[in-house]
């Protein structure tokens, strides 16, 4: 890998807000009407503390990623392997956690 950058063309980083009533909260993560969002595929899971998961890389049929925690903080880092970006070999490292509401 060549160096850190600060970010990545194609990755968005974003925020969504709880709505809170008194049954507890909702977090609306993702609607098919979104137009960042071009997947139908979403998963759920959950890691014990200081597992580390592995590297996601799908060649010739890449997949988008959406990652939104629930509870807890990761330190996610994303690497560039696309041969004809200008940030080709960098990386960026992005921190999300699940009072944050921030989503990958």
């Amino acid at each position: 890998m060549h160096s850190q950058v600060e970010d990545l063309p194609g990755v968005i980083l974003s925020r969504k807000s709880k709505v809170f009533d008194s049954r507890g909260w909702f977090l609306p993560a993702l609607a098919l009407s979104d137009p960042k969002a071009d997947w139908i595929l979403q998963n759920i899971s959950y890691s014990e503390p200081g597992v580390l998961r592995g590297l996601h890389y799908q060649d010739p049929f890449p997949q988008a990623k959406l990652l939104t925690l629930v509870n807890g903080t990761i330190q996610d880092i994303i690497a560039d392997l696309r041969p004809h970006s200008p940030t080709y070999g960098c990386y960026a490292v992005y921190f999300l956690d699940g009072e944050s509401n921030n989503q990958l």
